[in-house]
This record gives structure tokens, C-alpha cells and sequence, in this order.
């Protein structure tokens, strides 16, 4: 009997530990990229059309990403290292590949939400970067969080999610001076090597023409290809980052406005 029971309960703890190693194998954060780059454009607008933030992040190279970059390469492109930026660093084992893509995912899921606070972010409440302070020591603070949360309920990102259309996507030349200073041999250049440190084989920086709430936005995304498929890498493109006074808050969301 006591054979018994102690083989049932080897067996049990053999199923306990094979549980978290087989979900750990079947957890896959991005989806199976796709054929060109305008398609993975549409397919975070289509996810973002739908509420869906994992769809979102679906669209997003993470397991590919992680596993081509070429640490070395973005070493040697930064020129300097710092201790906290673990993602150049070599990834010696299955445990840091799996710490390098929960990473991954935590700072797309970071950047979105960044772009979603940018824009529902409360004017009364001053500037976005300050610390929001409710009343003083020991006094009842409950109307004026209440008041907060409340502010935030009419913000514009709040409906979004059903009402972005994709109008179209430009070309850098429709861009102007944006679009040539894209254009220049510098910047080509430096696309390039960011293309090496993420070991793909072609980027193509996009700008979306995006209308949401009757106004006219620029979402500026960079695409990858890995193979024959593409996969939206960062929203926080090379061509966005030309444009002078933007904000990192913005996640490559730009009122069309700001670029005539």
C-alpha cells in the first residue's frame, strides 16, 4: 500500500512540475507576422479598433525580436553600457531568453499605455511629468480622487477603440521636410545599423494617416522583416524621431497638425 501511495504521489508531483514547463512552451506573444508591412500597419489598427491590447501586442516582433538582436552590434552602436539595460547583455540560457521576452512585452505594453495617458491626460492636472498631489495629512481625500478618476471618463483615447480610421499610408516624400531629412545618407545609414543590431533582414519605416474623433493624426511606425515576414518592431520609428519637440509620451501618435 505504501508503494502505492508513494507512486501516486511521484506521479502527481511529476505532472506539477510538467504543468508549468509545458505552458511555459505554449505561451507565444506575437502572432505570425506578415506578408508586408502595411499589412502589420493595418493589423494594430484593426486591434486597436477592437479593444484588444493582446492582439495588439500580437502584431509586434518578441520572441523573433529577442532572439536576432545582435548585442554585440548594439554595444558597439551605443558605445557606452549601462548595468540596467539587460537586452545587450548575452543571453546564455532558456531563463534569460525567457526574462528578455516578459522585458519585451513589458515595454511595448508600456509604451502603449504611455501613448494612452499622453493623450487622456487631464489639463486642469498641469503637467503630465509632475506628481498630482490630493489635499493634506489625515484629511478625506475621497471627493478629490473621485473628482480625478472623473476627469479622465470624457478623455478622447477612451473612444478610440472603434473609431480609428486608417486612411491611408504616406510615403516620406509627402512628409516634406520630414520626409528629407529621412531621405539623407546620415539617417540611412543609421537605419541601417539598427537593422544590424536587431539582426533583421530589411526595415521600412511607416507613417499611418490615421483619423480618430475627426482629427487628422500621424502614427509613425517601424516595421521588420525577419525572413518573409514582417512584424511591426517599435512605434517609436526613425522617422518620428526627426521631428523636433515631440514628446516619448506620444508613442509616435502625432497630430497632423504639428508636422504643417
Amino acid at each position: 500500500m505504501k508503494r502505492i501511495i508513494l507512486a501516486t504521489l511521484c506521479a502527481m508531483l511529476l505532472l506539477t512540475l510538467a504543468i508549468p514547463a509545458a505552458t511555459a512552451e505554449a505561451v507565444n506573444y506575437e502572432g505570425p507576422g506578415f506578408a508586408t508591412p502595411q499589412e502589420a500597419c493595418q493589423a494594430y489598427i484593426d486591434a486597436y479598433n477592437a479593444g484588444d491590447a493582446q492582439a495588439i501586442l500580437g502584431t509586434f516582433a518578441v520572441e523573433t525580436y529577442v532572439d536576432h538582436m545582435d548585442r554585440k552590434a548594439m554595444l558597439e552602436r551605443n558605445r557606452t553600457f549601462m548595468p540596467i539595460a539587460t537586452d545587450v547583455l548575452p543571453m546564455p540560457n532558456g531563463f534569460l531568453r525567457g526574462l528578455l521576452v516578459q522585458m519585451r512585452v513589458g515595454d511595448l505594453s508600456k509604451a502603449i499605455y504611455n501613448q494612452f495617458l499622453y493623450y487622456s491626460w487631464p489639463e486642469d492636472y498641469g503637467d503630465l511629468y509632475s506628481p498630482v498631489s490630493f489635499g493634506t495629512d489625515g484629511a478625506d481625500i475621497s471627493a478629490e480622487v473621485d473628482a480625478f478618476y472623473g476627469a479622465f471618463e470624457n478623455a478622447a483615447p477612451a473612444d478610440w477603440a472603434g473609431n480609428i480610421e486608417l486612411v491611408r499610408i504616406m510615403s516620406p516624400e509627402e512628409l516634406g521636410g520630414v520626409g528629407e531629412m529621412y531621405a539623407m545618407e546620415g539617417n540611412q545609414k543609421a537605419i541601417e545599423k539598427l537593422r544590424v543590431c536587431h539582426g533583421s533582414d530589411e526595415i521600412s519605416n511607416e507613417a499611418m494617416l490615421l483619423r480618430i474623433g475627426g482629427e487628422d493624426y500621424i502614427q509613425f511606425m517601424q516595421c521588420e522583416r525577419y525572413g518573409d515576414r514582417w512584424y511591426n518592431t517599435t512605434a517609436q520609428s526613425s522617422m518620428m524621431a526627426l521631428i523636433a519637440g515631440l514628446e516619448p509620451y506620444q508613442g509616435g501618435l502625432v497630430p497632423l497638425s504639428a508636422l504643417e
